[in-house]
């Protein structure tokens, strides 16, 4: 299976930027081209590349309920941020918070991906089980065999799976192995062996789901 990064939303490249300029212990001549990062609500996470060496930063900071209600916040945002060119009701936003009131350090790769989870989540891209490798050949020594791809009644596959869910999703039918039930009627161009049961159990599923990212 092809994966690449789901980090498509880690484009805010002035925070990376100015993750630099805040002074965590990253390799100064790191450039944003080296970085991705992600902005969530009362948190940040970038993967920094060195060479060979990766390193994972989470940028935290007030979520927005406290960066609109607290007026020591939105002075110091309205003044460091937008020169005071802003009104003092303005509402703020996660960026806003994380370009004055940031606080970077680096964590553990475990860390990274369950903080990662979670910005996820709040996004409405909930998922069961999140891995990060560094190399195509790192995911398949270890992945290999473990991951399902789940079709739809259209025969594409809309979401991939962990063995453990695969196991319980069968039990319950709510997914089909056509390797075990080669009687049940298969999808024209169909791209797997699992099929979706019923349409209406797409999102509980799709809640199951496992995400690869491949950082090279």
């Amino acid at each position: 299976m092809n994966h690449k990064p789901i980090l498509d939303f880690f484009q805010l490249n002035q925070i990376a930027t100015l993750e630099l300029e805040l002074g965590a212990d990253i390799p100064t001549h790191i450039g944003e081209s080296n970085l991705t990062f992600g902005i969530f609500d009362g948190f940040a996470l970038a993967i920094a590349v060195h060479e060979s060496t990766l390193q994972f930063i989470k940028l935290t900071y007030p979520k927005c309920c406290e960066l609109n209600a607290c007026s020591f916040y939105r002075d110091k945002i309205r003044e460091h941020r937008f020169a005071n060119s802003i009104k003092s009701d303005c509402e703020l936003f996660p960026e806003d918070g994380a370009v004055v009131l940031g606080q970077p350090h680096e964590v553990t790769l475990v860390d990274f991906e369950n903080s990662l989870k979670t910005g996820l989540k709040q996004i409405g891209k909930a998922l069961k089980h999140l891995h990060i490798f560094n190399s195509e050949d790192d995911f398949l020594a270890a992945m290999d065999g473990v991951i399902y791809g789940v079709a739809d009644s259209t025969g594409k596959i809309f979401c991939e799976i962990h063995k453990e869910q695969y196991i319980s999703l069968t039990d319950q039918n709510i997914l089909i192995d056509l390797n075990e039930k080669n009687d049940h009627p298969t999808p024209i161009g169909m791209e797997c062996d699992l099929l979706l049961a019923k349409e209406a159990d797409r999102l509980l599923v799709y809640n199951q789901r496992i995400e690869i990212i491949i950082l090279t």
